[in-house]
């Protein structure tokens, strides 16, 4: 997994965790927004393995 990957995986349950336990709204709505980012932005330029 590159660092992207990483990175937006952890946000990820970060914000999974947020929703479960109901704790800052505006952080978890900035955590979805910003690892959605990084996903598609290692989707589109992350290396093809052929």
């Amino acid at each position: 997994m590159t660092i992207l990957r990483w990175l937006g995986a952890s946000l990820l349950i970060i914000w999974l965790a947020g929703i479960v336990f109901r704790i800052g709204t505006s952080l978890i709505n900035f955590l979805i927004v910003f690892s959605s980012i990084v996903f598609i932005i290692d989707i589109l330029y992350g290396k093809k393995k052929a």
